[in-house]
């Protein structure tokens, strides 16, 4: 099996999240994928692509594989992945996923308690955990 092997500039980055955006409004999840995948190659500390990539798989009916992308980008690269957006939409995969979701949600305070403990978000609500009154 061969597979190709492209280059993508850093200029080309926004023109390919462009065409990605466009894939997704047509519902070409998987065209839309392989598109941010492409700009994730060039920047890969953007942390939009990943979240716009697991969104992908999602609509795509891959939910334990957009799982693990996120948990892939946050063990790369914790500290500007673990940002409001992608731990919302972690959160709630996690709760599509399992009975599990409240432990796996806070092994996630756990990881944003050692990386990013100047987040100034409702970590509560981001990670959607009930509080207790």
């Amino acid at each position: 099996m061969f597979s190709l092997f492209f280059v993508v500039k850093n200029s080309e980055v926004p023109d390919l999240i462009d065409r990605g955006l466009l894939a997704v409004a047509q519902n070409d999840f998987q065209n839309a994928f392989d598109l941010f995948q492409k700009a994730s190659e060039a920047a890969p500390t953007n942390t939009m692509l990943y979240n716009n990539m697991g969104v992908c798989l999602l609509y795509s009916g891959k939910l334990k594989e957009a799982i693990k992308l996120y948990e892939g980008a946050i063990q790369r690269n914790p500290k500007p992945c673990l940002n409001e957006s992608l731990l919302v939409n972690l959160s709630t995969l996690y709760e599509l996923e399992s009975n599990n979701a409240k432990e796996k949600k806070i092994n996630l305070l756990r990881l944003v308690n050692r990386h990013r403990a100047d987040l100034t978000v409702g970590l509560d609500v981001c990670l959607k955990l009930q509080t207790t009154v």
